[in-house]
This record gives C-alpha cells, structure tokens and sequence, in this order.
C-alpha cells in the first residue's frame, strides 16, 4: 500500500508533467506569440453565411462558390442545414446567392472541388457530414448560379475534410482525424497520428498517405504531378509527387508554416493560397464559443520547381478583429476573399 506522501509525490509529478505538456504545445501553436496586423490587400468585411469556411473560384465565369455551415448552432446538431453559395466576383454589390437550394437531404458540406471535365461541363464535389457518425460526398453538375445534384457518393466514416476532384468520378480527400470535444483537444496536445490521405477511384476509398495529426487542406497542381496538404496540428505544408496513372502519392518534403494550415486554393498562376490559424488552441476554444475572437493569415506560396526553391510569405495577418480563424482563401484578378470556420461575414480584399 503507497503512504500518503508518495501518493503526493506521485500527484506532483503527473501535475508537473502535465504543466509542461500543455506549456510547451501551446509554445508549439503559436499561442504566445503576438500578432500585429499586416495586409497586402485592403480588405472589408461583406455579410455571408455563418461558417463560410471554404471558397473556390471558377476563373472561366468569376463566379465564386462558398461552402457554408452554421456551426454556432452545433457542429452535431441534426436540425441544422448549411449549403453552398455563390458570388459573382466581378460584380462589386457583393450579393450572395443560395445554389444548392434543390438539394433536399441532409446537408452539412465541408470542403469543396470543382473541375472541368473534357466536355467543358463542371462538377463541383461537396463533402457532406451527413451525421455524426458517416460522410458523403456530393457531386453537382455546375449550371453558373446553380447546382443540380447528380448523386451521393457514401459509406465513408465521419472525418472527412477536404477535396480534390481529379476527374468526374474520383478524387483525393483528407480524413483529418478529427474526434469531438475533449478527446480532440488530447489529439492535437500529444499529437497523436490518426489522420490521414484517402482515395477514392470511382468504387472504394483507400488510404494513400498518413503520418498527420491533423490532415485538413488538400490541393493538386494544374498538371496533376503534385498534392500539397496541410497539417494543421503539425503547422506544416507537406509536398506529394503523384503517380497519374497509379494515384499513388509519394512524399517529396514539407515547409513549416508557423500556422495551422487550414484549406489551399490553387491561383490562376498556378500559386496557391492557404489560409490558417497562428494559435491552433485560440481557434479551438474560439470555435467552441470560450474565446471572443481568434487570429487569421493568409500565405502565398509559390511550389518549388525543377529543384528550384519555393516561395512562402504571408500576404494577410489580423488578431482577429478583422476576420476571427481564416480557414479559405482565394485570388482573383486583383482581388481576394477569405472565409471564415465559424463568422457570418468574409473578406472582399482589392491591391
């Protein structure tokens, strides 16, 4: 039987082990550093949709898809609907218009992709947290303001986060890991690699890539060779040559971001947008209504190419008050938006 005062002593040591855990992740998230507002972009808030937290632009028509949940109503809640949503980029009365109004099932979407296919139609996949306990990913033929619904691809565990269509039938998506309240904050204090890359290739989903604490954003480039995803537990960029005919991925390297890296938007130059958090833990207790507001970034990121080095530089960065917990961006002409996973509001930024 243990005397009283190794029991104390016991205590104090799991207390002091625990104390330097939580001291040194927080270091590790960024939670110390201050943030001192910076912009290459003038930017103004516009009125959207609660948790407008991804965008993709379609180059050809200006238009601007938004996916959107109202996650302050509860992230779980089954009475709760989002949808997907679009501007009109070159029109400066910035009004947002309902596309997925049609669609009649649950729908709680995440992540977007749109693509061209060969025949010059468009899709545009939607990941759909059905429930809490399964995914789906919906696919849409694109027809401008709005969205017909072509089916339901489902069976998938919850978890999935975001999406690249390679073609009109299969994709790349992350399965982030992601374990609800407590748990989750455990995950990413002890970084526990649950996280992962799937594909699926028109009939089974399969997993391509793990090693991530938390797998968020996923992006191809234009050519296919090359898959970036973000680690935002990790606040990495990780690189991936693709094998087009295989679909294997094989990891080629990875740059350190100094922010959790939430989704990536390939620009029309072939540079890529990633918006992110700076302090990982301010955007979790944000999002779980303990904090008020929650720091945002935006990084351009250049890949690199033919052994030549890449480029990363941050081209937003706010504490908060302007845009809490930046979780999408996009570029288009002199312009730039970014979402939001949790305001009702996103940011239209000229040059």
């Amino acid at each position: 039987m243990l005397k009283k005062k190794n029991v104390g002593w016991i205590i104090l040591a799991v207390v002091t082990l625990l104390s330097f855990l939580i001291v040194r992740a927080f270091i590790q998230n960024g939670e110390f550093q201050t943030i001192v507002a910076q912009s290459n972009y003038t930017c103004k808030a516009i009125e959207a949709p609660y948790g407008a937290g991804d965008l993709f632009a379609d180059y050809d028509t200006g238009l601007l898809y938004i996916s959107a949940t109202p996650r302050h109503l509860g992230e779980y809640n089954p009475s709760v609907r989002g949808d997907i949503y679009v501007l009109n980029m070159d029109d400066n009365t910035y009004i947002i218009e309902l596309a997925s109004a049609k669609f009649n099932k649950s729908f709680k979407p995440h992540g977007i992709s749109l693509i061209k296919l060969a025949d010059g139609t468009k899709r545009l996949f939607v990941i759909n947290h059905v429930s809490d306990s399964a995914d789906a990913v919906e696919v849409f033929e694109v027809n401008g303001k709005k969205l017909n619904h072509i089916k339901t691809i489902g069976g998938f565990e919850t978890g999935l986060n975001s999406i690249v269509a390679i073609d009109g039938e299969r994709f790349y998506a992350t399965q982030d890991g992601h374990t609800r309240g407590v748990s989750g904050f455990i995950n990413g204090l002890f970084k526990l690699e649950y996280a992962e890359i799937v594909y699926y290739d028109g009939e089974n989903l399969q997993m391509v890539a793990d090693g991530f604490v938390y797998a968020n954003g996923i992006e191809m480039t234009q050519d296919g060779n090359q898959v970036y995803v973000t680690d935002t537990a990790k606040r990495t960029l990780s690189f991936y040559d693709r094998d087009i005919v295989t679909n294997k991925l094989t990891k080629s390297g990875d740059i350190y971001l100094d922010a959790g890296g939430d989704n990536i938007r390939r620009n029309a130059d072939g540079s890529f947008l990633i918006a992110g958090h700076p302090k990982n833990f301010s955007s979790y207790f944000y999002k779980n209504g303990l904090y008020d507001k929650a720091p945002s970034v935006v990084f351009n990121a250049i890949p690199p190419k033919d052994d030549k080095g890449g480029e990363l530089h941050a081209v937003y960065l706010d504490d908060g008050t302007e845009l809490s917990a930046s979780s999408g961006a996009i570029r288009y002409k002199n312009k730039m938006y970014v979402g939001s996973v949790m305001d009702n509001k996103i940011l239209s930024c000229v040059k």
